[in-house]
């Protein structure tokens, strides 16, 4: 009588969560939140466990998208993206083999041999993987139960979970039916994420209910492209996942984010006051300040974000993508890792971009622009061993333009080839001149953008110039960065020896600043290494920049390579600079960048 009375509650239980899932099918209820709904139930039925339901890609031939209400968001990342093998975890095989896998001791248990640390590390000591089958008995998912004790399973534990295991399979099938039928078929493969095109109707509805407002959020990651050439697509799409995910977690269930294109994010965020959105994009971008880790690379990836508002900067879908779109330009011309909103005004200084690059196209005609010089210093004895060269714009009726204005438009229309060259040619002609004329003999550094690193003819342009000018090769230094070498690493590696075969040095500007510096350092022919002066700032404060200080100066010196410390403003951080031995410097502490009238008086 009493194991009938157990048999009847049980199904009890099941029909009562059968109900609650279906009215939720009935009410369009995304995927996601269903699957969350089964997992509370399940572990409700199971006392100690910790749930998760994880879908599978066939054609990633992985388990993703992971739904663990309860299960720590560290785990979530990790276990997002775990291929389907005979020998992954408990998952995996479960998958695999179409069986569930009942690990009781994941310390001991082969399958666990490499994934047992972050398991242990929450204290997960036993694992249950249970295939979810679709009616067509195709494998749709796993559901995982995690353990904090050893936990023996019973034949009758996992008979009670078998009508939820077979709902699961309901929800997810019917789910897969609906979207082939159309009614949300616009799924990015790569991350799970609604495509552009479903974030699209999924905007319309929201401005048709006229209700909250909300915002529209556009994210673009800035040069991406540089992670595809280091480690692949295959890491490329590997950071994409773990980025989808943790702006994912930033959003909550109101909200929604999409994969636009490519590396270009877009959500919806609800809000009641103004100060709600900066709360959740603050908390996105500390997202982004650690590395994300995919293959045992790591990379610093940043994020322009722009912003607009419905309804004050838009009655319909199309204006507020495009507004958001337009502050997401603006704040990737300030600086990385930052976010605009929309405004008006932001029009005005498009419009103003658009006015000084047609200045620009006359300012190279009629020659407007002028070389400035920054000594660089030998910090044991503060000499001056070197100038580099940095171009200023003198407009006859806007006056002296500082190169934060025209620089970055010069790059995105190509002009900076040109400008580039014209900087080379005079740099190059003046500085011989002075050193023909018995002044001390200086070293010349020039930057190089990455347009003009790319171009096939730079080397011979180079020559051209040197051979023209009368330069010493041996006294130029072309300066680049670390983003410009790793666009292309073969190509870079060409370039870059056909120039030491004409003698000049190159220097490695901004040093630290992007991604895996020490890996190219091996395969790249250097000479100089430039501090960035972001490590210099707070040297006299910061314990970590200091660190990060001394390293570098003891790297240089162990490949034979001259220091030089960028942005040395204050007698403390020259002491210091001394004290551990770098060789050069530059800032305003010595000088600001000077003419050539001024050069010559040194």
């Amino acid at each position: 009588m009493f194991k009938k009375s157990k048999q009847k509650k049980h199904r009890e239980t099941v029909y009562s969560a059968q109900n609650r899932i279906l009215e939720m099918l009935a009410t369009n209820t995304s995927i996601f939140k269903v699957l969350k709904e089964l997992v509370y139930i399940v572990e409700e039925q199971v006392p100690g466990a910790v749930g998760v339901i994880l879908l599978t890609n066939k054609k990633q031939s992985e388990l993703g998208n992971a739904v663990g209400p309860n299960l720590p968001q560290k785990y979530i990342e990790a276990i997002n993206g775990l291929k389907i093998s005979p020998e992954k975890g408990s998952c995996g095989p479960a998958a695999y083999h179409g069986k569930t896998v009942v690990v009781s001791d994941i310390t001991s248990h082969p399958f666990w041999k490499n994934d047992k640390g972050l398991a242990l590390q929450f204290g997960f000591k036993s694992c249950w993987s249970i295939p979810i089958f679709s009616p067509m008995k195709e494998v749709v998912g796993i559901f995982a139960l995690y353990f904090k004790e050893r936990n023996l399973h019973s034949s009758v534990e996992l008979e009670k979970l078998e009508s939820y295991i077979r709902l699961a399979g309901i929800v997810i099938d019917y789910k897969k039916s609906e979207a082939e039928k159309g009614h949300s078929q616009n799924i990015d493969f790569l991350t799970g994420l609604p495509d552009a095109i479903q974030f699209k109707s999924h905007l319309e509805e929201r401005i048709k209910e006229k209700g909250n407002p909300f915002a529209v959020v556009f994210f673009d990651l800035d040069r991406f492209s540089v992670i595809n050439n280091i480690g692949g697509y295959e890491v490329g799409d590997g950071v994409l996942k773990k980025i989808s995910n943790k702006i994912s977690q930033c959003i909550d269930e109101e909200g929604i984010l999409a994969r636009w294109n490519s590396d270009k994010f877009i959500g919806v965020i609800p809000y009641e006051h103004s100060e709600d959105i900066k709360m959740v994009i603050e908390a996105i971008l500390k997202k982004f300040l650690d590395p994300f880790e995919v293959n045992n690379h790591e990379f610093l990836v940043t994020p322009s974000i722009g912003i607009s508002c419905f309804p004050q900067d838009g009655a319909d879908s199309e204006s507020l993508v495009k507004n958001a779109e337009i502050a997401m330009k603006k704040a990737k011309r300030e600086e990385k890792n930052t976010y605009v909103f929309y405004t008006p005004s932001i029009n005005e200084t498009l419009y103003e971009q658009v006015m000084i690059e047609k200045y620009l196209r006359q300012a190279i005609k009629e020659n407007q622009f002028v070389v400035h010089y920054q000594p660089q210093i030998n910090l044991m004895n503060e000499n001056t061993v070197g100038l580099e060269a940095l171009i200023r714009w003198q407009h006859p009726k806007l006056g002296l333009i500082p190169p934060n204005k025209f620089i970055r438009i010069a790059e995105e229309t190509g002009l900076i080839v040109s400008i580039g060259e014209w900087v080379l040619r005079n740099a190059c002609e003046q500085i011989n001149s002075l050193n023909s004329r018995g002044y001390s003999s200086f070293r010349l550094s020039v930057n190089l953008s990455s347009i003009q690193f790319s171009q096939r003819g730079l080397v011979e342009m180079i020559q051209g110039i040197i051979s023209d000018t009368g330069m010493d090769p041996t006294n130029l230094v072309l300066e680049v960065t670390e983003s410009t070498l790793v666009e292309n690493i073969e190509f870079t590696v060409e370039q870059l020896n056909k120039l030491k075969a004409i003698g000049v040095q190159i220097a490695l500007d901004d040093f630290g600043t992007l991604y895996s510096s020490l890996n190219y350092l091996k395969h790249f022919p250097m000479d100089i290494i430039k501090i960035d002066r972001s490590f210099i700032r707070n040297i006299e404060y910061d314990d970590r920049d200091l660190a990060i200080l001394k390293t570098i100066i003891r790297l240089g010196k162990d490949l034979k390579l001259k220091v030089l410390a960028e942005g040395i403003e204050t007698e403390r951080q020259l002491n210091i600079l001394k004290k551990y031995q770098c060789d050069e410097g530059q800032g305003y502490y010595f000088d600001p960048p000077i003419s050539l009238k001024e050069v010559q008086k040194r």
